[in-house]
């Protein structure tokens, strides 16, 4: 007689998931980098069957923000140079 294990949660996925391989092809990183962002929490990963992770593809857009800059005044007072 086989058990099943508990499940943790039943969170549902709010978007289409995708595999592994493809969230990770998508932001040039590689599966074991996907693999870590999930055991960090970074990210949820939802189990497909016994083996297949999978991850939602709009969780994973927030993994994309951008650099913060310097306001442009700030900049141009770094790059000048006064004569000595």
């Amino acid at each position: 007689m086989s058990h099943m294990p508990e499940r943790a949660t039943t969170a549902k996925s709010s978007g289409p998931l995708v595999s592994l391989a493809e969230a990770a092809a998508r932001l040039d990183i590689s599966v074991r980098t996907m693999r870590r962002y999930v055991a960090q929490g970074r990210l949820t990963g939802y189990r497909v069957g016994p083996r297949l992770v999978k991850i939602d593809l709009r969780e994973l857009e927030t993994l994309i923000y951008p650099i913060p800059t310097a306001p442009q005044a700030s900049r141009q007072k770094d790059t000048h140079v006064s004569p000595p």
